[in-house]
């Protein structure tokens, strides 16, 4: 599954939260924070659940709670990469924690990574907001037909032409797309992208949830060195 839908949210609130990277107890108080309802709230994830941070499984293991939905990040695409045989240099980013782990945990947790989405899509209208890991440059429409080509595949994993400056020609007709992969100072707006990976895996960063409805923006800074 390439995209997955839902409907707005007309029980309760939404909430996009940025790179997690394994911090697991800053994503509860972020909760806390937000008084986060699990019975009619929900929590989007723009991917990198994992590495560099102390508990990457208890990360992943939020893929179980009917309120929380994340999209494939670069580094859950290294796990199943390492899972299937094919190399990366996943190691030496972070995914030292995977020696730790049994074979049947390291089952479980790339079925769970192969299950995510590279895209989710949140209602309709004005209300609708993609989630994705890195960037995209196509329209609204392009997602939803979610027939994507490789280096497509790519951008929308790794890609940081845009932050970097220099974006390809970008289609009209994209709805607000939130997005991590590339460390920001604050969230940061560039075109329809929101950038709300605050740097959570470095020093002086920290882990940031926005609320799309409102623009209401959580942050908590970091107590674990990764």
């Amino acid at each position: 599954m390439n995209v997955q839908h839902f409907a707005s949210n007309e029980r309760g609130r939404d909430f996009v939260v940025g790179d997690m990277h394994g911090q697991l107890s800053m994503f509860l108080r972020l909760l806390e924070l937000a008084r986060f309802d699990a019975a009619c709230d929900r929590v989007f994830s723009v991917g990198d659940l994992i590495d560099r941070g102390p508990d990457s499984p208890g990360c992943l293991a939020l893929l179980a709670q009917p309120w929380f939905k994340a999209v494939r990040g670069n580094h859950e695409d290294m796990l199943i990469r390492t899972w299937i045989g094919r190399p990366t240099n996943w190691i030496a980013n972070g995914g030292r924690w995977w020696s730790s782990v049994s074979d049947a945990q390291r089952a479980l947790m790339a079925q769970a990574c192969e299950a995510l989405p590279l895209v989710i899509v949140v209602g309709g209208g004005s209300r609708r907001f993609n989630v994705l890991h890195a960037e995209w440059f196509g329209d609204d429409f392009d997602l939803d037909a979610g027939a994507f080509l490789r280096d497509e595949i790519q951008s929308l994993l790794w890609g940081r032409l845009q932050i970097g400056g220099f974006p390809p020609d970008a289609k009209p007709g994209l709805s607000t797309t939130y997005v991590g992969h590339t460390p920001v100072d604050s969230v940061k707006r560039i075109g329809s992208h929101v950038y709300i990976d605050t740097g959570i895996s470095q020093f002086g960063g920290n882990l940031t949830m926005i609320e799309p409805l409102t623009g209401a923006t959580f942050t908590t800074p970091r107590e674990v060195a990764p």
